[in-house]
């Protein structure tokens, strides 16, 4: 999937979806950062850099800056030593979703929850 067929996704639920360019020095290559309007308690804005409460942004997570794979890929040396982490698109939706940004499923319209077909009048046998 593509950055921006992910960003459609999450901003469906998070209109104040902020995407900002960074570079993980750990990684050693270019990311996006993905920033959420505020959502925390009061008491966990301790937590916060002077730039989240400046830009009223609180970070999230990051995602490739090219074409994602399905899947999380843990990239490995020659001994066989993790060296790193390509980052997949369910684990985006995952974060932001047990973040409780998302829904579980995001919606167009044209599925049904799981509460409305396990509670429909009508059976399937």
């Amino acid at each position: 999937m593509l950055p921006d067929q992910l960003f459609y996704i999450i901003k469906q639920a998070i209109s104040g979806l902020a995407v900002k360019p960074m570079m993980n020095t750990h990684l050693n290559r270019q990311l996006y950062g993905l920033y959420a309007p505020i959502y925390c308690k009061l008491e966990d804005e301790q937590y916060l850099s002077d730039a989240e409460k400046r830009d009223k942004l609180q970070f999230v997570c990051a995602c490739e800056i090219r074409a994602m794979p399905e899947w999380d890929i843990i990239t490995k040396n020659d001994e066989g030593e993790p060296t790193g982490l390509v980052r997949g698109w369910r684990s985006v939706l995952g974060i932001f979703y047990r973040k409780g940004l998302i829904p579980w499923v995001p919606d167009d319209g044209r599925r049904q929850s799981a509460w409305t077909i396990k509670n429909s009048p009508m059976k399937i046998n």
